[in-house]
């Protein structure tokens, strides 16, 4: 398992840990079949507190995090593991195929863990692009699942 760690502005520079997780594959490399591991999914996790700024507004009186805040948690997790996996450029969102609320994050909550399996990563010239399923869990409970995120890595400028 590799972790590294990085801040997201969209969560107020919250801390959000990121871990990677190996899958084991087996890959057709001619006659016979080889084993090779194979960074397929990803982990990041957000502590709570009543003090985010989200909670302030969405909304007075029933604080309740977004739910799209949800949704681009998983889209950035898309696009931090197409760049660990070295692919240049900042991730944007592209698209999602369906996306399902069945609960939501209060600010009594402690931890939101977002997981996303990569399903295809697409490499064609300058174009790189991820498509993977997404859910979230509040204190372990699951809360939202995303089907067919899409991020692409728009390439850096030249200068």
């Amino acid at each position: 398992i590799k972790t590294a760690y990085h801040e997201e502005p969209s969560f107020a520079n919250t801390k959000v840990v990121t871990s990677l997780f190996p899958k084991s594959m087996k890959s057709d490399v001619g006659p016979n079949f080889k084993q090779c591991v194979v960074f397929k999914e990803a982990k990041a996790e957000l502590d709570i507190t009543k003090d985010l700024w989200f909670f302030q507004c969405h909304f007075p009186g029933d604080p309740v995090m977004p739910g799209c805040l949800g949704l681009d948690a998983m889209w950035q997790l898309v696009g931090f593991f197409l760049g660990w996996r070295g692919g240049p450029g900042k991730g944007r969102a592209l698209g999602v195929g369906k996306v399902k609320f069945k609960g939501e994050v209060l600010d009594h909550a402690k931890l939101v863990t977002y997981e996303i399996n990569l399903k295809k990563v697409i490499e064609r010239g300058q174009l790189i692009m991820g498509i993977a399923d997404g859910k979230v869990y509040v204190d372990g409970e699951h809360i939202y699942t995303a089907e067919d995120l899409q991020v692409g890595l728009i390439p850096p400028k030249k200068a």
